[in-house]
């Protein structure tokens, strides 16, 4: 019976000392964001215009995003996105791939998505509320 409760005390204090280590947290990228930069990295021109774009990563793993360039109006696309450790992929609701994959960070507010071809671009959105005009 000693021996018994001996060994159930020490193989909780093992679960216990075992507890103590934590997982890396998953990235998370639900939410709404808008589009606030882009930095190329290699010679790419989309001309003059000004490029407006918000998304909504919905936990259900679909997207809803809404695109415009220049004064034009705005383009609604809907797909759904994978996100694997820190690469971003995704297919449209037609069940075309996107052009590429990203790699993504998060920090405070903000998501980074870079995209994996070589020194491309990287885009940087801020966490926002997409206007109910979109919707």
């Amino acid at each position: 019976m000693k021996f018994r409760l001996i060994m159930m005390l020490a193989v909780s204090l093992i679960m216990a000392s075992c507890g103590g280590e934590k997982q890396p947290k998953a990235l998370d990228i639900t939410g709404q964001w808008e589009l606030t930069d882009i930095i190329e990295t290699k010679s790419a021109q989309i001309g003059s215009e000004t490029i407006e774009v918000y998304i909504d990563f919905k936990e259900d793993n679909t997207f809803a995003l809404w695109q415009k360039l220049g004064e034009g109006r705005h383009r609604k696309y809907e797909g759904t996105w994978t996100l694997t450790e820190s690469v971003l992929t995704g297919k449209y609701s037609d069940g075309k791939a996107w052009g590429a994959s990203y790699e993504v960070s998060r920090e405070e507010g903000t998501l980074t998505m870079s995209e994996q071809k070589a020194g491309i671009q990287t885009y940087i959105y801020n966490s926002c509320t997409i206007p109910s005009s979109l919707k």
